[in-house]
């Protein structure tokens, strides 16, 4: 068994367990288990002889088998059919690339081995080159989607709605009512009504629905030696439109950078239509879809961090609101 470091004592006996069966199963040797991260899911450095990997342990009944299966098929996919360099999962034994670890006691955990990125982390290096190769990428990723055929048994999880995989829905629950005033819920209210109309009106049309990942962000990237951009955690692959996976990535870099949000914005059009037509039109706006990212946002905090909704209404009712008068959603 390889001893898992770094993690605190109380879990580290339980990933440690996970780990090694996990690994087992890979036709690799393994040397060294260091913890990376918890973010959702557990992720792990896995040493082999001088090689790195990262493992990442899936908690239970965040995704689906079939949703996890189809996100390891698609990098599978992206790594063979073109230039796009995204992160490599690694096939097991059997050629398998999604394995379920377990031990007596514990719930069952889908795990993902994939080839380690190393490189300067993007968040820490956003800039408008930088953001206009990163249009680019997004471009690229569309681009392979159009004539890609999803394989037998792919995900058909459509992001048709605010919530669409299933999740606990607490922000317009009765009971929760006195979370807020009524002027706030009026605003989550009519933020859905719009958003909600954005969705049908997107779907109704069926043009160009492909797999997108939905996730793809600032955070979620990695640059190379060589200045090539690697994109990570494609966990959200699912069936959408290419204008939700940049709003998705466009909402967090404003989150994170609002100062200069409008400047990077153009950046990114600019390197996205050197190679594909800008997605964005008078009925779907981009803005549309950032605003139902802010309502999935309060809905996650409300559950799982309560004692942060209120504050969290605070700064988000007035963009919400803003967004409603203008169409417009800035931070």
């Amino acid at each position: 068994m390889v001893r898992l470091e770094g993690m605190k004592r109380e879990y580290t006996d339980h990933f440690e367990k996970l780990a090694n069966r996990a690994l087992s199963q890979y036709p690799l040797e393994f040397d060294r288990l260091v913890f990376v991260g918890y973010y959702t899911n557990c992720i792990l450095l896995a040493g082999s002889n001088g090689d790195k990997f990262a493992l990442r342990i899936s908690s239970p009944g965040w995704r689906t088998y079939t949703d996890l299966q189809s996100e390891a098929t698609w990098l599978h996919d992206l790594t063979a059919g073109s230039d796009i360099r995204v992160v490599e999962p690694v096939a097991t034994k059997e050629g398998k690339y999604l394995t379920k670890a377990s031990y007596r006691g514990s719930k069952v955990h889908y795990c993902l081995l994939m080839k380690w990125l190393s490189g300067d982390k993007f968040w820490e290096n956003i800039n408008n080159r930088n953001i206009n190769k990163m249009g680019e990428l997004f471009a690229k990723l569309h681009l392979f989607s159009e004539s890609y055929n999803p394989p037998e048994g792919f995900t058909t999880r459509k992001m048709s709605r605010i919530f669409a995989r299933g999740e606990r829905i607490a922000l317009y629950k009765k009971e929760n009512r006195g979370m807020y005033s009524p002027g706030q819920y009026e605003i989550l209210q009519r933020v859905k009504q719009e958003t909600d109309r954005a969705y049908r009106r997107l779907y109704d049309d069926k043009g160009d629905m492909m797999v997108i990942s939905h996730d793809l962000h600032h955070e979620n990237i990695i640059i190379d030696d060589e200045g090539n951009l690697r994109p990570f955690d494609f966990e959200d692959t699912c069936l959408g439109y290419p204008i939700q996976d940049i709003a998705m990535a466009m909402r967090d870099l404003m989150e994170e950078h609002p100062q200069n949000f409008d400047r990077y914005l153009t950046a990114f059009r600019e390197g996205y239509e050197t190679l594909r037509k800008w997605p964005e039109t008078d009925q779907n706006r981009i803005d549309d879809f950032m605003a139902g990212r802010m309502l999935w946002v309060a809905n996650w905090i409300l559950i799982n961090e309560r004692e942060k909704f209120s504050d969290h209404l605070k700064w988000a009712i007035p963009k919400l609101e803003q967004y409603l008068n203008t169409g417009k959603l800035r931070y």
